[in-house]
């Protein structure tokens, strides 16, 4: 048991790679740091997008199987990686300044 404890994931003792990286990033362009800011729009994206979900599951309830796929390839594939992205800003507590 404790032989795969120790498999199963890469321990390291390097720094972070993301905090190295991103003051790096800041030190080359200080200017960016005026982007970092949390996006008032995000709450109302996600809104928009969850109900683009909902009425596309309505819409297409009497499609054919093609038409079907190729929605949900297109709308359905864009609308979930648009959600993950902002599960990504909120999980940095971006989506909102409270």
């Amino acid at each position: 048991e404790d032989l795969l404890s120790k498999r199963d994931f890469i321990y390291s003792k390097d720094e972070e790679p993301h905090a190295k990286r991103n003051r790096e990033i800041l030190k080359a362009h200080p200017e960016i740091k005026e982007l970092m800011r949390p996006e008032w729009r995000t709450k109302y994206l996600v809104a928009g997008t969850v109900a683009l979900q909902i009425f596309m599951a309505w819409l297409t309830l009497e499609w054919s199987w093609l038409p079907y796929m190729m929605a949900v390839y297109v709308v359905g594939a864009t609308a979930n990686h648009s959600l993950f992205l902002a599960i990504h800003e909120l999980s940095h507590n971006l989506g909102s300044s409270t």
